[in-house]
């Protein structure tokens, strides 16, 4: 997720670093787009079964929280990475 992020943040609109992120079934999509620089749009294949949900987060931050999760996780057996989100206007925390 964290190397999605990266590649898509390349687009991002300077000014907000804006990404759209949209959950769905079995799925994670990443947006970001950009008048200067064009568009990114990467997929990628999650555990997810419940209803969609978007949301848009500033990916500096995103980048950040992901790898200090990373580090928190480096070295445990288990890898996985669950994240709950009431709704899409919800901050990460």
């Amino acid at each position: 997720l964290r190397d999605t992020l990266s590649r898509v943040r390349l687009m991002a609109d300077e000014r907000t670093s804006a990404v759209k992120f949209e959950v769905k079934k079995g799925e994670l999509h990443l947006d970001a787009i950009s008048a200067e620089e064009g568009e990114a749009h990467e997929q990628l294949e999650i555990a997810y079964n419940d209803e969609e949900i978007t949301f848009g987060i500033n990916s500096n931050y995103g980048q950040d929280y992901l790898t200090q999760i990373l580090n928190f996780m480096n070295g445990r057996e288990n890898k996985n990475l669950l994240i709950h989100l009431k709704d899409g206007n919800m901050q990460i925390k």
